[in-house]
């Protein structure tokens, strides 16, 4: 009887230690896949409100015209403006889109995401720049000094939101053309960085291929703008 007992109360205390285990194990695996499933909503979450901007590959032909600007430039405040082109004189032209009856836009920048863009810029980074027959690197040094600055060279485009399929333009030229008062320059290559934020305010950017020719002595004048390779897909 003292063997059967003490079997029977071993075989209990046995039950409740695996009982109290599998209870254990139980409690993991469920907090486990909460994680999984909070991480896979978090991330179901992030893919919906991101998103994906690029330009349409293809050229734009735009017709340019000369203006007595002097330093100034359009978006740029004119002090700043002054301070980075302190020797034009106010007689000194500024190549500019020529504007008819409506505004010439140019460019199509696609959200091709699944959430909208906020607030995209365009910055304008050019790496080599032709004057007649000779070809130029822009050095990083280069690139701190008028007119190749990040800041003369950073556009909004129109819209300032884009919703999924939306595409925005570009309303004027990059600072480094604009302000090609000689109109010695021919060509420009260089990249595009593109920014935006999501709608929880994340940041993104991405990088894509430009090249700029001129053709000043035309009529009208005109300035040819190509986008062409994806460099860096958007990410944060």
């Amino acid at each position: 009887m003292l063997i059967a007992h003490w079997t029977l109360r071993a075989s209990s205390d046995l039950a409740q230690v695996v009982i109290a285990d599998f209870t254990v194990i139980g409690v993991l695996v469920s907090l486990y896949m909460s994680r999984r499933t909070l991480r896979e909503v978090e991330r179901d979450r992030q893919v919906r409100q991101t998103p994906y901007l690029m330009f349409e590959r293809g050229g734009w032909q735009l017709i340019v015209g000369f203006v007595k600007a002097g330093p100034s430039i359009p978006g740029i405040e004119p002090s700043y403006a002054a301070k980075m082109f302190p020797s034009l004189s106010p007689d000194a032209e500024s190549v500019r889109l020529a504007r008819g009856e409506e505004p010439q836009f140019y460019g199509r920048l696609h959200n091709l995401g699944l959430g909208p863009a906020i607030e995209p810029r365009v910055v304008w980074i050019a790496d080599e720049v032709q004057i007649g027959q000779e070809t130029f690197a822009i050095t990083d040094a280069k690139r701190k000094e008028p007119p190749y600055t990040a800041e003369l060279n950073e556009l909004p485009v129109v819209p300032r939101q884009l919703r999924t399929g939306d595409a925005a333009q570009l309303t004027r030229l990059p600072t480094f053309i604009e302000k090609d008062v000689e109109k010695k320059v021919s060509a420009v290559s260089g990249r595009l960085r593109i920014t935006c934020t999501d709608l929880g305010g994340k940041g993104y950017s991405a990088e894509q291929e430009f090249r700029i020719f001129t053709a000043y002595a035309d009529l009208p004048p005109t300035v040819h703008v190509t986008f062409s390779e994806v460099l860096q897909a958007m990410k944060p």
